[in-house]
């Protein structure tokens, strides 16, 4: 991946988090068994990856980051609403 879209970069941030989660289910469960220079090496991958995709689109790293950014979105739309509705109602109160 080149230069991804933003959206490519946020799907790519998207596997690299499941994947990670994954993983440590994998070790918990004793299914897998990484030796400490190997996990160094995944962790560090996917940090630099994170913080090229983070750096260029501004993507969100983590799920909590994405509920900020969700929950912020909300609540701009809703000053948005309260903003125009009395602006709506003078507009049609004139015709």
């Amino acid at each position: 991946m080149n230069q991804p879209s933003k959206t490519a970069a946020q799907e790519r941030a998207d596997q690299i988090n499941a994947f990670q989660r994954e993983l440590a289910l994998l070790v918990q469960d004793q299914v897998l068994t990484l030796e400490p220079e190997q996990q160094h090496s995944i962790d560090d991958y996917h940090q630099n990856r994170l913080s090229q995709y983070q750096h260029a689109f501004d993507i969100d790293r983590s799920q909590q980051e994405k509920q900020r950014s969700v929950s912020e979105l909300n609540s701009f739309n809703i000053r948005e609403i309260l903003t125009l509705t009395p602006l709506i109602r003078l507009f049609l109160s004139l015709r």
